[in-house]
């Protein structure tokens, strides 16, 4: 009895022992398992046939997928979930249509175009509306661009179906995804040439905008508000004041004794670009001239910006652009010079506002001979001393082989007359040559112009009012201007784009290129010789010119100073110290270059011909941080350290898809990209790696306790499917029934 009741209790306690060690065990297993199961749960709430709708009701969010399956074979998907930074959306998938639809809340429909004819519906085959071709894509449908002259048009602004949103399409922070099937090689001419892919705004000439460029071995580049090109520029001697306009719309104001550069922008100006500036400082306003046209002036009283376009009484400037802009402040009068085009048949536009009258007339009538004729006008310089003005521009030619020489010549308020001063060469000048700039020096009798002839040599002359003869001074430099480069011709490989005079001190000063840096120097009238400055560039930063070009110089007498602006460049030097300081702190809105290229990485960082490659090109503006994506893979990235400037993207922009920026890209094309394109996005926020990886791997990633929808794009018969979806932790099943 005893012994059978010690086994008894042994066997109970041993029991007991078990049954907790396999309790233990299954809670352990099953408390693991739900953990592991919530983390990454999906569910399917519902289906319509090839659509289904996902919610993911795990603790995690969803990047990837184990499979998706549609009758147990591997299923063709795309995941999509509401996102209110998305602010385009093409899937490209219409098949045919005059538009490409936007599925992201803003509705930016899209327009589709052959060079500038608006598509066909359906597209013809031939003719002028011979358009993109809609075609099979990586998901759906996608559209192949033929590298000549197709592209889709976002506008910059659009209706909503809420009135209370606005396009979000100026953001400084942006995400670009797309899929990209290169279908030629993009070589158009082995001249370095490039496609774009995707933009907005304006990126050639480093203006301001974003642009995804296929280059020419297949690489691809990000750019990313390339700052400013400062166009031109004039200082304000009576007040104290630098101003410049520049490509991107902007009219900017230095002032000496704040050391502030302050944004001048007006709405009716954008977006276009700003080309001349002239002040009257006796009358504290400025003007400024541009595409569009856009003739304006600047009231540093009121602080406004008036639109003056509308003053010519019989509008015979309308839609052509103007380049310069010259001020007579003794007569009250300001002159407006552009336009030209001989081969569109556009007239040249010469021109005088009456500031009394408030009108503008026409001066085009008043070149004897007709010598300027249908050719653009560059810029203008007035001697009000002597009620003349003095113009110049690029090289007359009719046709390719045929040409009148450059545009300068002279005009007399008095007489109403315009006469042509090619005729006063004491050197030779080629009859191709061009002039970018003009400068009066008054009290001397001397108009000092500069430009560029077929060879690339700079162009530096005076013409003597008195002798009525112009000499050459290009033989006046001191020493070579880079002496690295062995060159004993300071203006040889040179390009002459700005001259300014400091009349008080016989002082003339020149800027341009040369060897493609940037070039600045200052001729003395009194001792006949060309010095270089461009060595004197000083704080904050030391030899910022770099290889930008310097557009423009501006000379104010009173101080003895002289602006400089150019390719991100916008600061001054002091003929006193002899050093050129950095502006471009003074000026913490403007843009400096940022700009990505894979061609480092090889055949790594290359968008395969004929294969599906998906790129995303992200910039994000609090850390001044750009990352370029291929298939989900960070592959290239980099922080600017100069965070100046915060790009600007102007609203008004709109946004090109396969469209280049600028018709000097690649000649024969105009700088379109020959490729497939599918699958179209735009955020205005930069992604994370995670996104990332999740749209390219499903489409979008999955918040947790978020609802997405997932289409199935795999071919479908009539009929009902099964449609199998497997996360890591679970699968859920559901029928679809296609109609």
């Amino acid at each position: 009895m005893q012994k059978k009741g010690v086994t008894a209790i042994l066997s109970v306690i041993l029991m007991l022992v078990i049954t907790i060690a396999m309790a233990y065990f299954a809670y352990t297993f099953i408390s693991n398992l739900f953990i592991s199961k919530i983390s990454y749960t999906l569910i399917i709430d519902n289906a319509f046939n090839d659509t289904l709708d996902i919610r993911n009701i795990g603790l995690n969010p969803i990047a990837s997928l184990i499979s998706v399956t549609v009758d147990g074979q591997p299923a063709v998907y795309l995941v999509n979930v509401y996102d209110i930074s998305r602010a385009l959306y093409y899937h490209l998938d219409e098949g045919k249509d005059t538009n490409a639809y936007d599925s992201s809340i803003y509705r930016n429909l899209g327009t589709v175009y052959n060079d500038t004819n608006v598509c066909a519906n359906p597209p013809t085959t031939s003719g002028p509306n011979y358009c993109p071709i809609w075609t099979g894509g990586i998901y759906g449908g996608s559209m192949n661009f033929d590298g000549v002259n197709d592209y889709i048009m976002a506008p910059a602004t659009n209706a909503t179906l809420n009135s209370n949103i606005s396009i979000p399409l100026n953001s400084n922070s942006v995400s670009i995804s797309l899929w990209v099937n290169v279908t030629t090689n993009p070589n158009c001419d082995g001249n370095n040439n490039w496609r774009s892919l995707i933009r907005k705004g304006v990126t050639a000439a480093t203006a301001n905008g974003w642009d995804v460029v296929l280059e020419e071995d297949k690489s691809i580049r990000w750019d990313v508000g390339l700052g400013n090109r400062l166009n031109y520029v004039a200082a304000d001697t009576n007040n104290g004041l630098g101003y410049f306009v520049s490509f991107s719309a902007i009219l900017g104001k230095y002032n000496i004794s704040s050391q502030i550069t302050s944004d001048l922008r007006s709405g009716w100006v954008q977006p276009n670009q700003l080309n001349g500036v002239a002040t009257d400082s006796a009358k504290n306003v400025t003007y400024i001239a541009g595409n569009g046209p856009v003739f304006g002036m600047y009231n540093i009283s009121t602080g406004l910006t008036y639109n003056l376009s509308n003053t010519d009484p019989q509008n015979w400037m309308d839609g052509f652009g103007l380049n310069g802009v010259g001020v007579d402040p003794v007569n009250n009068i300001t002159y407006i010079v552009g336009g030209g085009n001989i081969n569109s048949n556009i007239p040249s536009i010469f021109g005088v506002y009456f500031l009394s009258k408030n009108k503008t007339y026409d001066l085009r009538g008043t070149d004897i001979n007709n010598w300027i004729g249908p050719y653009a006008i560059g810029k203008i310089s007035v001697d009000p001393s002597r009620n003349i003005s003095f113009l110049a521009g690029p090289a007359r030619a009719y046709d390719a082989f045929k040409s009148h020489g450059p545009v300068f010549g002279m005009y007399n308020f008095t007489s109403n007359q315009s006469i042509d001063l090619n005729t006063t060469y004491t050197f030779f000048v080629n009859r191709f040559s061009s002039f970018s700039d003009v400068a009066v020096d008054s009290t001397n009798g001397l108009v000092f112009f500069v430009g560029i002839d077929p060879s690339s040599n700079g162009i530096f002359g005076v013409y003597d009012i008195r002798s009525k003869k112009t000499y050459d001074l290009t033989s006046t430099n001191v020493t070579p201007m880079f002496k690295a480069y062995s060159d004993p011709q300071e203006f040889r490989y040179s390009s002459m784009f700005g001259v300014s005079v400091d009349s008080a001190r016989n002082l003339t000063y020149i800027s341009g290129t040369h060897q493609s840096r940037g070039f600045f120097a200052v001729y003395n009238e009194t001792s006949n010789k060309t010095y270089d400055l461009t060595g004197n560039a000083g704080p904050p930063s030391t030899n910022f010119f770099g290889t930008n070009a310097i557009y423009s110089v501006s000379a104010d007498s009173t101080r003895g100073i002289a602006y400089l602006g150019g390719d991100g460049i916008w600061a001054v030097y002091n003929s006193s110290s002899g050093i050129i300081t950095d502006l471009r702190a003074s000026a913490n809105w403007m843009g400096n270059p940022k700009r990505l290229s894979t061609s480092s990485l090889g055949a790594a960082g290359q968008s395969e011909q004929n294969k599906w490659v998906h790129w995303i090109f992200t910039y994000n503006d609090s850390t001044g941080t750009a990352f370029i994506y291929k298939n989900g893979v960070r592959i290239l990235s980099q922080q600017f350290s100069d965070l100046l400037a915060k790009p600007i993207w102007p609203n008004n922009y709109p946004v090109d898809i396969a469209m280049g920026t600028t018709a000097s890209s690649c000649p024969n094309q105009n700088g379109y990209a020959p490729a497939l394109i599918d699958e179209v996005r735009v955020y205005n926020r930069a992604l994370t790696d995670t996104e990332i990886k999740a749209i390219y791997n499903i489409g979008d990633l999955i918040p947790a306790g978020i609802t997405g929808t997932m289409k199935i794009y795999s071919p479908l018969t009539q009929g009902t499917h099964k449609v199998t979806i497997c996360t890591q932790t679970n699968c859920q099943s559901t029928y679809m029934y296609i109609q």
